[in-house]
């Protein structure tokens, strides 16, 4: 009986090894390039570099987590050998022995199991710690005021740590940007609607990228057109918002391009980008495209992974420049080092930014769950969901773009931004961080914004202006507030995902707005009978007195005052 069913069984276990040797061997043929990524090469730039080795095969240098996965193997070796014992037990139909775990091995179990845990806890501080150090120390970021010696609110944590790794300097906020002509939604919706009807292809949204051209031409949104169901890549989309149609520069003559992102079959574009350099890294976000004399061109900023003390960080890998060719093979140029001016769009990589401004809240060194920490958050108000951070901006005083990023308070739910993150955007040099400047306003600066204030006077300027936008089938709504000067924000009300207006509103004191209407080919115009604005005579003592403006000023006076209370 015993011999007949393990001859039946072999068929089964047979037919579940080959299933998962296909399996494993279809995957690795559809994820070469994730696995090239991983691996880099010799395993040193992808799990075992990133997770446990990060200065080598060092033990020495290795990372907390391989000590605790080590810690927890030997463990369970021990608990296997050592800590079970035979059993006999009679059932009506047989006498089968057992081996099961002694009772007072679960408890030492218990114990070594906290232990780890203790560990790993102190262990991820550190080694947290460790990056921002990386991140934000030695003049990597930079704190700017206008008067260090009375610094606002929101930094007195850090003027009180004495472990702080960044520098306070003397400055102010003196920024004038380039005005966008559309948000990033509705140009995504304007090229994917409007562009060329071809079949088998999609519109990489994540690619969307505003790219700038000189002063007098102004910019344009770009995209990616990427072909699904084995179709090779299409092109890259342009829309610059003047009432023209989308442009489509496309990969075909002397510029072909016979790949694809996510494609298959050995025609997947990651995949000769991890043979040509496994260690450069990259996300879509980073990736965008912009069209040359008729020629698509797409560049990826990227980074690589180095170590740092017991842990992997990252840094500036330069940009990879991808163009077609006759054959239809990619062209991979790897430019190590970029100057502004050499490329129309950003150089340095979206998630380095993140990266750095995330880690700001270790600027006031180490503090306990239990203390008042240091901390800059991105807004969260509905109008920015998805497009909270790294605007890219165009700087009109020195024609430099750079990484955008409005900050309020962390730990907080009011709106209120007191800060700017700014980060070189068009230069990198492969190895290094570029720096950040943090522009911190004073906490009784009248250029301090408040979101939500700011949000509700756009409202009532665009309802008076149009009572029935935020009703019927289709309601509008308000998306990407944008900062465009010191004193001015720029706002877009659309329509299923087309810009129907325009709206500048001006912060601080005087809180007017500004609508442009914006017909389907992205052309503006004026409305003159626009919402009134603050009279500078204006006082709070009787709201029913007071028009719209003047009472979304009062309020933003209220809610200022109520947020530099609380940081107090």
């Amino acid at each position: 009986m015993s011999n007949s069913r393990r001859i039946r069984k072999w068929p089964f276990v047979t037919a579940i090894i080959f299933a998962v040797v296909i399996s494993a061997c279809w995957f690795i043929f559809g994820h070469w390039a994730d696995i090239a990524h991983i691996m880099g090469r010799g395993l040193l730039n992808g799990v075992w570099f990133s997770w446990f080795f990060p200065n080598g095969w060092n033990l020495l240098g290795a990372t907390p987590f391989f000590w605790w996965i080590f810690s927890a193997v030997v463990l369970g070796i021990i608990l296997l050998l050592k800590g079970t014992k035979t059993e006999e037990r009679t059932s009506y139909y047989s006498k089968t022995q057992y081996r099961v775990i002694t009772r007072w091995w679960y408890t030492v179990t218990a114990c070594v199991t906290a232990v780890l845990v203790i560990i790993s806890g102190v262990s991820l501080w550190y080694i947290e710690e460790t990056a921002a150090k990386h991140y934000i120390a030695d003049n990597q970021a930079v704190f700017v005021v206008s008067n260090p010696e009375e610094a606002p609110s929101v930094l007195r944590k850090v003027e009180r740590s004495d472990a702080s790794i960044v520098n306070i300097t003397e400055g102010d906020i003196t920024f004038d940007w380039e005005q966008r002509i559309a948000s990033a939604t509705g140009a995504v919706n304007v090229m994917k609607r409007t562009g060329d009807a071809i079949t088998n292809t999609e519109l990489m949204s994540e690619t969307i990228a505003y790219i700038y051209n000189d002063s007098s031409a102004g910019g344009s949104w770009t995209a990616i057109r990427n072909g699904i169901n084995r179709q090779d890549i299409y092109g890259v989309s342009t829309w610059s918002g003047t009432g023209e149609k989308v442009v489509n520069c496309e990969f075909k003559g002397q510029y072909e391009l016979n790949r694809a992102f996510g494609g298959q079959w050995g025609r997947n574009l990651s995949d000769d980008i991890a043979e040509f350099d496994a260690r450069f890294q990259y996300d879509n976000i980073d990736v965008y495209g912009y069209c040359d004399d008729g020629e698509p061109i797409i560049v990826i900023p990227g980074t690589k992974t180095v170590g740092a003390d017991v842990r992997t960080v990252n840094q500036a890998y330069g940009v990879l420049v991808i163009r077609g060719s006759q054959s239809g093979n990619p062209v991979i140029t790897h430019v190590l080092d970029a100057k502004p001016g050499d490329f129309p769009g950003p150089v340095y990589p979206k998630r380095l930014a993140d990266s750095q401004r995330e880690l700001l809240d270790w600027a006031a060194g180490r503090c306990w769950w239990w203390e008042e920490c240091f901390g800059l958050d991105t807004t969260s108000v509905s109008s920015q969901a998805g497009n909270s951070t790294n605007f890219l901006l165009k700087n009109k005083a020195d024609g430099r773009l750079y990484w955008v990023t409005p900050l309020k308070p962390a730990s907080t739910d009011s709106q209120t931004l007191v800060a700017y993150s700014v980060i070189a955007a068009d230069e990198m040099t492969s190895g290094t961080l570029n720096q950040q400047r943090v522009y911190v306003m004073n906490d009784d600066d009248d250029r301090i914004v408040n979101l939500d204030d700011l949000e509700n006077v756009v409202i009532d300027a665009v309802r008076s202006a149009d009572p029935g936008f935020f009703t019927g089938d289709s309601p509008g709504r308000i998306v990407e507030f944008l900062p465009v000067s010191n004193t001015k924000w720029q706002v877009f009300a659309e329509v299923g995902g087309r810009v129907k207006y325009r709206i500048d509103v001006s912060v601080g004191a005087r809180m007017g707005t500004e609508l442009f209407v914006v017909d389907d080919g992205g052309k503006e115009e004026a409305i003159d009978d626009g919402p009134s604005t603050p009279s500078e005579n204006a006082t709070c003592d009787d709201p029913s007195s007071l028009n719209d403006a003047e009472l979304a000023r009062c309020i933003a006076d209220l809610a200022n005052e109520l947020e530099q209370r609380n940081n107090g």
